[in-house]
């Protein structure tokens, strides 16, 4: 049974999700933007916010959150954009990443201080570490043509990233300590 939705063009494209408490940030793709939705009712929930940014947000692909900060990737314009949500209802980016070793960011996870971005053209994860909120950088990449290519979502638990990837029909699990390790 449906509890409640909610339509609005602020969730234009809507096509990820991350939860905290009574809210829900939503990536809307057609909109650029990370919507804040205000869950506390399940049978009327509403728009509370929204953060709007073309290039840094556009076409957003996935979002993770993490405490205060939601982390969107951008395919479009090979973003990873940290947002602070500390304020649901108002939301604001508060740094972003662009690097030449992110090309085709399409999923996004986080474990601590690391954001993992899963970048589709180049068969590779990004360990990106934001323990620094303002200044997010790149501190290592796992990269495999065969095990990764194609490589479309990502789950982490514990000290693995688990992929599945369209182009080569596989199901990987990688070592994130390891990779770390070997940085």
């Amino acid at each position: 049974t449906i509890a409640g939705s909610v339509k609005s063009t602020k969730l234009k494209g809507a096509v990820s999700v991350a939860i905290s408490g009574t809210y829900a940030y939503v990536a809307a793709a057609d909109v650029n933007s990370v919507t804040t939705v205000d869950i506390s009712n399940p049978k009327e929930p509403f728009v509370a916010g929204s953060v709007v940014n073309t290039p840094k947000l556009e076409g957003v692909e996935s979002i993770a959150l993490s405490g205060n900060y939601v982390y969107a990737v951008t395919s479009k314009t090979d973003y990873m954009t940290v947002v602070d949500v500390s304020h649901p209802k108002t939301p604001v980016i508060a740094s972003s990443l662009k690097s030449p070793q992110l090309v085709d960011p399409v999923a996004v996870s986080t474990l601590g201080n690391y954001v993992y971005a899963l970048d589709k053209a180049q068969n590779r994860i990004l360990v990106i570490d934001v323990s620094d909120k303002m200044n997010p950088v790149v501190f290592t990449t796992l990269t495999d043509a065969l095990l990764l290519q194609g490589a479309k979502s990502m789950f982490i638990a514990g000290n693995y990233a688990y992929v599945g990837a369209t182009n080569s029909n596989r199901f990987t699990i990688v070592d994130l300590f390891q990779a770390e390790k070997n940085q």
